[in-house]
Protein backbone atom coordinates (compact mmCIF):
# COMPACT_ATOMS: atom_id res chain seq x y z
CA UNK A 1 0.00 0.00 0.00
CA UNK A 2 2.80 2.38 0.96
CA UNK A 3 4.63 1.56 -2.29
CA UNK A 4 1.54 2.49 -4.34
CA UNK A 5 1.25 5.80 -2.49
CA UNK A 6 4.91 6.61 -3.19
CA UNK A 7 4.46 5.60 -6.83
CA UNK A 8 1.32 7.75 -7.19
CA UNK A 9 3.07 10.70 -5.53
CA UNK A 10 6.03 10.33 -7.90
CA UNK A 11 3.74 10.27 -10.95
CA UNK A 12 1.86 13.34 -9.68
CA UNK A 13 5.13 15.19 -9.09
CA UNK A 14 6.34 14.28 -12.61
CA UNK A 15 3.09 15.55 -14.17
CA UNK A 16 3.28 18.85 -12.28
CA UNK A 17 6.93 19.30 -13.26
CA UNK A 18 6.23 18.64 -16.93
CA UNK A 19 3.25 20.98 -16.83
CA UNK A 20 5.43 23.77 -15.42
CA UNK A 21 8.00 23.23 -18.16
CA UNK A 22 5.29 23.40 -20.82
CA UNK A 23 3.89 26.65 -19.36
CA UNK A 24 7.36 28.25 -19.38
CA UNK A 25 7.85 27.30 -23.01
CA UNK A 26 4.64 29.15 -23.91
CA UNK A 27 5.76 32.52 -22.52
CA UNK A 28 6.01 35.29 -25.09
CA UNK A 29 9.41 35.78 -26.64
CA UNK A 30 10.85 36.88 -29.95
CA UNK A 31 9.66 33.63 -31.54
CA UNK A 32 6.06 34.06 -30.33
CA UNK A 33 5.41 37.82 -30.29
CA UNK A 34 5.86 40.84 -32.54
CA UNK A 35 8.57 43.16 -31.24
CA UNK A 36 9.45 46.41 -33.00
CA UNK A 37 12.34 48.82 -32.45
CA UNK A 38 13.28 52.06 -34.19
CA UNK A 39 16.57 52.87 -35.89
CA UNK A 40 17.17 56.57 -36.50
CA UNK A 41 19.10 57.17 -39.73
CA UNK A 42 17.59 60.63 -40.27
CA UNK A 43 20.53 62.76 -39.19
CA UNK A 44 18.32 64.38 -36.53
CA UNK A 45 18.37 63.60 -32.79
CA UNK A 46 14.73 63.01 -31.91
CA UNK A 47 13.56 64.05 -28.44
CA UNK A 48 10.63 61.65 -28.64
CA UNK A 49 9.22 59.21 -31.18
CA UNK A 50 5.67 57.88 -30.94
CA UNK A 51 4.44 54.98 -33.09
CA UNK A 52 0.72 54.29 -33.50
CA UNK A 53 0.05 50.59 -34.06
CA UNK A 54 -3.48 49.26 -34.73
CA UNK A 55 -4.06 48.24 -31.10
CA UNK A 56 -1.70 50.48 -29.10
CA UNK A 57 0.35 53.67 -29.13
CA UNK A 58 4.00 53.14 -28.14
CA UNK A 59 6.24 55.95 -26.92
CA UNK A 60 9.84 55.06 -27.77
CA UNK A 61 11.23 58.16 -26.04
CA UNK A 62 14.38 59.87 -27.31
CA UNK A 63 16.15 58.20 -30.23
CA UNK A 64 19.43 59.84 -31.22
CA UNK A 65 20.62 59.91 -34.81
CA UNK A 66 22.55 56.75 -35.64
CA UNK A 67 21.10 54.78 -32.73
CA UNK A 68 18.33 52.24 -32.20
CA UNK A 69 15.69 52.00 -29.49
CA UNK A 70 14.85 48.99 -27.38
CA UNK A 71 12.30 46.53 -28.76
CA UNK A 72 8.67 47.09 -27.78
CA UNK A 73 6.28 44.15 -27.85
CA UNK A 74 3.05 44.93 -29.70
CA UNK A 75 -0.02 42.85 -30.36
CA UNK A 76 -0.27 43.76 -34.05
CA UNK A 77 2.01 45.58 -36.50
CA UNK A 78 2.39 46.06 -40.24
CA UNK A 79 5.23 47.01 -42.56
CA UNK A 80 4.12 50.65 -42.26
CA UNK A 81 3.01 52.62 -39.20
CA UNK A 82 1.94 56.11 -38.22
CA UNK A 83 4.96 57.79 -36.63
CA UNK A 84 5.44 61.17 -34.98
CA UNK A 85 9.03 62.25 -34.37
CA UNK A 86 9.61 65.33 -32.22
CA UNK A 87 12.73 67.47 -32.00
CA UNK A 88 12.91 70.99 -30.59
CA UNK A 89 9.64 72.65 -31.59
CA UNK A 90 9.34 70.58 -34.79
CA UNK A 91 7.28 67.47 -35.51
CA UNK A 92 7.85 65.12 -38.43
CA UNK A 93 4.95 62.84 -39.31
CA UNK A 94 4.58 59.62 -41.28
CA UNK A 95 0.99 58.73 -42.15
CA UNK A 96 0.46 55.53 -44.12
CA UNK A 97 -2.58 55.69 -46.38
CA UNK A 98 -4.04 52.51 -44.87
CA UNK A 99 -3.21 48.92 -44.02
CA UNK A 100 -6.19 47.45 -45.88
CA UNK A 101 -5.07 44.34 -47.69
CA UNK A 102 -1.76 44.29 -45.83
CA UNK A 103 -0.77 41.20 -43.88
CA UNK A 104 0.07 41.68 -40.22
CA UNK A 105 3.67 40.92 -39.31
CA UNK A 106 4.25 37.42 -38.00
CA UNK A 107 5.96 36.84 -34.66
CA UNK A 108 9.54 38.03 -34.61
CA UNK A 109 11.89 40.99 -34.20
CA UNK A 110 11.51 43.95 -36.57
CA UNK A 111 13.16 47.33 -37.09
CA UNK A 112 11.49 50.42 -38.47
CA UNK A 113 14.31 52.55 -39.89
CA UNK A 114 13.63 56.28 -40.10
CA UNK A 115 15.40 58.42 -42.69
CA UNK A 116 15.00 61.75 -44.47
CA UNK A 117 14.17 62.11 -48.14
CA UNK A 118 15.80 64.81 -50.27
CA UNK A 119 12.70 66.98 -49.81
CA UNK A 120 13.24 66.82 -46.02
CA UNK A 121 10.30 64.48 -45.54
CA UNK A 122 10.59 61.72 -42.94
CA UNK A 123 10.08 58.22 -44.30
CA UNK A 124 10.62 54.69 -43.09
CA UNK A 125 11.50 51.17 -44.11
CA UNK A 126 10.86 47.92 -42.26
CA UNK A 127 13.15 44.94 -41.91
CA UNK A 128 12.99 41.66 -40.05
CA UNK A 129 15.93 41.16 -37.70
Amino acid sequence: MKARFVQAAAILWACISLSACFENSQEAGPDQSVQVRLRNNSGIDFDRVVVTFPQVVEDYGAVASGSASAYHEVSEAYSLAMIDAYYGDQTLHIQPIENTGETALSAGLYTYTLFMMDDEQLTMSMSRD
